[in-house]
């Protein structure tokens, strides 16, 4: 990704409280892409923690020792020079000996209540091994101890790429999975123009113009192997809405992959390969959308018909759990008289063209219904009998 399409990502991912992990090499401007965004939301400050010079102390702060009383819970802060409960004592109650217990110190960078800071945890994979543990912790938790980092705060991570050129420690694959994965490449032309507002000398961006080459940021080979999972479908569930759809395809492949990612937005320029929603069977039902049903059974598509029928079920409140002694919740009647006398033939009507297994099935669910089954299945005669047929087979 170059410097604009990330930005708009890791927005995205701020503002979804999503992580995002930036791969890039060294002096290609990752750090000053976190700082404009910084910037550009609002935030107080941009806190920059270089993982690979820092102690574990430095993220987890200080232990420290804290007297409190074991009966009321009254704490006495970290001098010990009480002995015995004053509020016990107090109360009538007998002498209550004061007790410690071992507490951390939030380090001086972390944000407290009221502060609206971006953290960013630079060269990651640098760190030590203690440190990083420490780091995965704040940054996927969003808590170190008992200290939580406020929801209004955010959080951007980085990491050199893995090779002769960095010593890093690799990430695990299910650890990747926890973040949004992005490959930064910056544009030589966005360069240009940082460089010209940015009070470069015009020879300096001369001399780069005469030959891109010698700016130092060609695109390199980052080995991650990202992977689909159901958590990073969830994901991409939450960032698509939230960014131009021009480059959904780039975000998706750093969520899912390259090879899943080319396959989603293929899938989105046909629509015979989409399931139907119930949603369009209850209330866009025409010719268009029986022509795509049709299509679906033909290619014998099992997997998307049985999509849509079970979203139409879902949303008459069928299949939901039920009782033993009232199989026909009043629940379930409840979502049903929600649609019209319409919208429940429309759905008759795409029963009546689905193959005869699916139509039996979904007509015994259905038939569980009082109200669908006295204002669709009685009325309608073509499905009372494709449903007598359909048991005669079985």
């Amino acid at each position: 990704m170059n410097v604009q399409t990330t930005k708009i990502v890791l927005k995205a991912c701020i503002k979804k409280r999503i992580t995002p992990m930036v791969w890039g090499k060294h002096g290609i401007g990752k750090s000053q892409v976190v700082k404009q965004i910084g910037i550009e939301l609002g935030f107080d400050e941009v806190v920059d923690l270089r993982l690979g010079q820092m102690e574990v102390g430095d993220l987890i702060g200080m232990p420290v020792q804290e007297y409190y009383c074991p009966l009321c819970h009254t704490t006495f802060g970290t001098a010990g020079n009480i002995l015995n409960c004053p509020v016990c004592k107090q109360n009538d109650k007998k002498e209550i000996q004061i007790v410690g217990r071992t507490i951390w110190l939030p380090p001086s960078w972390f944000p407290q209540n009221g502060t609206k800071k971006l953290l960013f945890f630079d060269e990651l994979n640098r760190g030590r091994l203690d440190v990083q543990q420490a780091a995965f912790q704040i940054v996927l938790d969003r808590r170190i101890h008992t200290h939580i980092i406020p929801d209004n705060c955010g959080i951007v991570c980085a990491c050199n790429p893995s090779g002769a050129d960095y010593y890093v420690q690799e990430l695990d694959p299910a650890l990747l999975d926890r973040f949004l994965n992005i490959k930064f490449t910056p544009d030589t032309k966005e360069w240009f123009s940082w460089a010209r507002n940015h009070e470069i000398i015009s020879e300096v961006i001369d001399f780069i113009a005469t030959d891109e080459r010698f700016l130092g940021n060609e695109a390199i080979d980052i080995p991650i192997q990202i992977t689909p999972t159901p958590r990073a479908y969830e994901r991409l569930s939450a960032i698509l809405p939230e960014i131009p759809r021009q480059i959904w395809g780039e975000t998706a492949t750093c969520i899912i992959g390259e090879s899943p990612a080319v396959a989603f937005i293929d899938s989105l320029k046909d629509t015979k390969e989409k399931p139907i929603k119930a949603t369009q069977i209850f209330n866009e039902w025409d010719k268009k959308l029986r022509k795509q049903v049709e299509e679906q059974v033909k290619e014998q598509r099992i997997d998307l018909l049985r999509y849509t029928m079970d979203e139409i079920l879902e949303a008459f409140g069928i299949g939901k759990q039920i009782t033993k002694a009232n199989p026909n919740t009043q629940a379930n009647i409840t979502e049903s008289v929600k649609f019209s006398d319409e919208q429940l033939n429309n759905v008759g009507d795409f029963l009546m063209m689905i193959p005869d297994d699916l139509a039996f099935s979904m007509l015994k669910d259905l038939a569980s219904n009082p109200d669908i089954n006295k204002r669709l299945l009685i009325k309608r005669t073509d499905l009372f009998d494709r449903l007598k047929k359909a048991w005669a087979k079985k």
